[in-house]
């Protein structure tokens, strides 16, 4: 049986019946190269189709490299400017890859360049390490590729340890420090306590520290001493909290010290002696010890500009300052708080209250010793602080004349009806903070659903003053665009006021 081809159609039957003779189409050599040349044909049919589309496409793409999105036609100069305002106010840059500068290289290749390239991005790292402690070790083991990136500037280290953490900390730690310990302006350590003698296995002459804080993570306190900073020709501010006192830190050359923050009690004439062992001290933050400082009968001149007690007890009796500017202390213990006032003659213009339950009847008098105030602060760790407000409504217009500030902290929620009162009294008036906290013996269910923050009556009520009202909670604050421009770490005596 043999195969047929339709000469016509090509079509050739599989099963169909057998056919024979002349009405058979045997398959020819012509009819093949008819075929290849139709095949041919089609080829170069689809290829010159091919090459229009190539060709179309081309000129998208160069159309579309023309086209340049608006972010990268600005110049490198104005971008770099751009980066700096995303620095946080504080200075203290996290090591995170949601925050700056890791979030601004993620966006396309120009700006991780222009990134790279910019050492203000890189002079600052603010690490929180954890229980993992080979993440530890390499976060750590960053700062070897962070810092040379900034370019020979002073560099700022703050490196925070969990309060749960049970290991020592990495050697890399000390590794770090010791290798850029010269470049640093800023060093913060908050440690635990079996790690706060390994300080000792770095070098002691930091010739561009300016300002240094110390803390510890968990009790119990260190009894250990360290010798880390026995050189410090450029330290302006020192801060031991949580554990550490002056016993503890060994602090050799330090001619221009001028801001202390001690979290510990302090004899007075210990006090003294810092004062004249640092001639050029002018800020002071310290808890004295209330046996030292109701003896004696001295009253040494000091030429403070800033003196902070905290809510412990204390005695003007043995002090006379007259350039103090800023000054903190518990309203509890301020009998002779006018005499002091009164003696040094002192112009206070930032003052800090601390305030407990029985003190309403001291806050008048204490208010009208400070006609020049124009920032306030008040705190306390019950609801005092809430008196501060019907003292400024009732008072008359010529107590704090000049109170520009006012910042009162207190725990729960706070009384709007008088905070409307008291800022409507106030002609001077420009800023006023609250910043609500959790009762400290229990849980407020009422913060989360923003229960704290004013209702709209008095929403509307706040907002038809002409003073700029900040209110924080837990929960929420209000205006939502309230920022925390503070940082969490200590050593915040220097700032002006919390605007």
């Amino acid at each position: 049986m043999a195969n047929f081809l339709c000469p016509n159609c090509g079509f050739q039957p599989q099963n169909g019946p057998n056919v024979t003779g002349t009405d058979a189409f045997p398959i020819t050599r012509d009819i093949q190269r008819a075929r290849l040349a139709s095949l041919t044909q089609r080829i170069a049919q689809i290829n010159r189709n091919l090459e229009a589309v190539q060709t179309e496409r081309r000129a998208v793409e160069k159309e579309l490299s023309l086209i340049t999105f608006s972010i990268l036609s600005i110049p490198n100069e104005l971008t770099t400017e751009i980066f700096r305002h995303c620095l946080p106010d504080h200075g203290r840059v996290r090591h995170s890859t949601r925050a700056v500068p890791f979030l601004l290289m993620q966006v396309c290749r120009r700006w991780r360049e222009i990134a790279l390239g910019m050492g203000d991005l890189w002079k600052s790292v603010d690490m929180f390490l954890e229980n993992y402690v080979d993440y530890d070790a390499k976060r750590l083991g960053d700062i070897v590729e962070w810092f040379p990136r900034a370019a020979g500037r002073p560099l700022s280290l703050t490196i925070r340890s969990d309060v749960g953490r049970s290991v020592n900390l990495p050697p890399s730690l000390f590794t770090s420090i010791s290798a850029f310990q010269s470049q640093l302006s800023r060093l913060e350590l908050c440690i635990p306590p079996a790690d706060f003698e390994n300080l000792n296995q770095i070098g002691n002459y930091f010739p561009q520290l300016y300002h240094l804080s110390l803390s510890l993570c968990r009790f119990p306190p260190v009894e250990g001493v360290t010798t880390a900073f026995q050189n410090l020709p450029s330290l302006r501010e020192l801060c031991l909290d949580k554990g550490i006192s002056l016993s503890n830190v060994e602090i050799g050359s330090a001619p221009l010290l001028m801001s202390l923050e001690v979290a510990h009690n302090i004899a007075f004439q210990d006090f003294f002696a810092l004062t004249e062992k640092f001639p050029m001290l002018a800020h002071v933050k310290t808890y004295p010890a209330s046996n030292s400082w109701h003896s004696g009968s001295e009253k040494p001149t000091l030429s403070l500009r800033s003196l902070d007690f905290g809510p412990y007890h204390h005695s003007f009796d043995r002090m006379n300052i007259p350039t103090l500017q800023r000054l903190g202390f518990s309203l509890a213990y301020s009998l002779n708080f006018s005499e002091f006032a009164l003696r040094s003659a002192c112009v206070l213009q930032d003052l800090t209250l601390y305030l407990s339950d029985g003190d309403t009847w001291l806050l008048q008098d204490c208010l009208r010793d400070v006609p020049t105030l124009t920032t306030l602060r008040v705190e306390s760790m019950d609801h005092s602080a809430r008196m501060i407000f019907p003292a400024l409504s009732l008072s008359s217009r010529n107590t704090l004349p000049s109170l520009r500030v006012l910042t009162v902290c207190l725990p729960g929620p706070a009384d709007f009806s008088s905070v409307f009162m008291a800022a409507s009294n106030r002609r001077a008036l420009r800023k006023l903070r609250l910043r609500l906290d959790i009762q400290p013996d229990g849980f407020d269910d009422n913060f989360e659903d923003g229960g704290w923050l004013p209702e709209d009556a008095w929403v509307i009520a706040l907002e038809s003053l002409e003073i700029d009202i900040y209110v924080e909670t837990p929960g929420g604050n209000w205006p939502d665009l309230v920022e925390y421009r503070c940082s969490e770490f200590p050593g915040r005596i220097t700032q002006e006021g919390d605007d």
